[in-house]
């Protein structure tokens, strides 16, 4: 019987990192992380472009979606895709730890 390996950052390793996330991504995550020392828990499409510097919300958005799909980020409320509220997770945190 084979055994599933949910992908973490430990198991990943810190090159595995710099290849599935993009420089947009990387970008979109910072700004999540600066805004969760901020006390601020979730943050708006719109402040993640202007902080990020993708001035497309559009673009922001595509990141968010493919840093969802890798567990680094979730929407606000949980689940709803179509939400301009987003927060980074633990495992996201673990990531830009690693790749810092």
């Amino acid at each position: 019987m084979t055994q599933l390996t949910i992908k973490t950052p430990e198991n990943l390793g810190n090159v595995m990192l710099q290849k599935i996330i993009s420089q947009r991504e990387l970008s979109v995550l910072k700004v999540l992380r600066e805004r969760q020392s901020l006390q601020t828990s979730t943050s708006d499409i719109g402040e993640i472009a202007t902080q990020s510097g993708i001035r497309d919300n559009q673009e922001v958005q595509r990141a968010l979606y493919l840093l969802e799909g890798k567990n680094f980020v979730k929407p606000d409320p949980e689940g709803d895709f179509t939400s301009n509220r987003w927060r980074i997770t633990d495992v996201g945190m673990k990531a830009l730890l690693m790749l810092s």
